[in-house]
């Protein structure tokens, strides 16, 4: 048996699933044209076909044992969309409007939460996680205090015993 030795089709294969899960949703679906496109903008020298993407998510779906990538044909174009299984964007955004409308969270916490809930989601969808913050409002900038006594909690509710915080800490 005859293998086709191509050196680049671990890049192609990562390149591929990478841009279609960054750049694009159910609203926002990804042509293979436009794949290319991206491929050429990040300086790729090599052409992707049609077939290979084809079964580039084909692979990855079953590695899954799901569907994950999405695709239909409308036309004469095939379309791909990335279709997050872990969190909804709304259930996301409620993680991140709880998470900043916390006083016990530092600036720098809040932010690193919504870098990483942005990375869960496609370009088209970071703008959901926006957030602006009243910065006159003086806040313990002690990230340890919070998680210490998030501890104490945990602890408390394992052992089903009674506990006292010091709130004075937090805020």
């Amino acid at each position: 048996m005859n293998r086709n030795k191509d050196s680049d089709s671990y890049i192609k294969y990562i390149s591929v699933i990478d841009l279609i899960i960054k750049n694009s949703d159910e609203k926002n679906p990804i042509t293979i044209n436009q794949i290319q496109d991206l491929i050429y903008n990040k300086g790729y020298d090599f052409k992707i076909d049609f077939r290979i993407v084809k079964k580039f998510v084909e692979n990855y779906n079953n590695y899954y044992e799901d569907t994950i990538i999405k695709t239909y044909k409308e036309g004469r174009n095939n379309y791909f969309y990335y279709e997050n299984p872990n969190l909804d964007l709304m259930e996301a955004k409620a993680i991140i409007d709880l998470v900043y409308s916390s006083h016990f969270f530092t600036l720098k916490t809040k932010e690193n939460y919504k870098k990483r809930m942005q990375d869960l989601f496609s370009i088209h969808n970071q703008a959901y996680f926006q957030k602006r913050l009243n910065l006159h409002v003086v806040k313990n900038e002690n990230e340890q205090v919070f998680y210490q006594e998030l501890e104490v909690i945990t602890k408390a509710i394992k052992e089903k015993k009674k506990f006292a915080l010091n709130i004075k800490n937090l805020l």
